[in-house]
């Protein structure tokens, strides 16, 4: 199975990145906020999460968590939510949307992760708010 459309390095705006390889494994960092939620952006440390593709359809990539630094996250409403990124949910990379260059979106369990774009989106500042 090829996963060549999503190998490589993503970019975030300001905050972690992805490396996806072609044999679709990976790792996405994040702010891990609930770490230390009294940092500003530049201090917040990061949260990596291990992942493994198994299959694609179409332009959308299907996987599981292997692992990572803090199962615990939050929603998007800064709920903390227990086992978030733990080993064993399912994860998936769908393309996102960009001006310029290209984007994917990362979700676990349905919940978004985070967008992240290649070096043309990240340099021309459409990449995240």
């Amino acid at each position: 199975m090829s996963y060549s459309a999503f190998a490589g390095q993503w970019y975030a705006h300001d905050t972690g990145g992805m490396t996806i390889g072609a044999d679709g494994t990976g790792t996405v960092k994040i702010p891990d906020y609930l770490a230390c939620p009294t940092c500003d952006a530049a201090g917040v440390p990061q949260d990596a999460i291990t992942f493994a593709l198994h299959a694609v359809s179409g332009a959308t990539a299907t996987g599981t968590v292997v692992s990572s630094t803090d199962p615990n996250g939050q929603d998007a409403d800064g709920n903390t939510v227990t086992g978030m990124y733990a080993a064993g949910l399912s994860l998936t990379v769908a393309p996102g949307s960009t001006a310029t260059g290209r984007a994917v979106v990362i979700s676990v369990n349905g919940a978004q992760v985070g967008q992240f774009c290649d070096l043309t989106a990240q340099y021309a500042g459409t990449c995240g708010a």
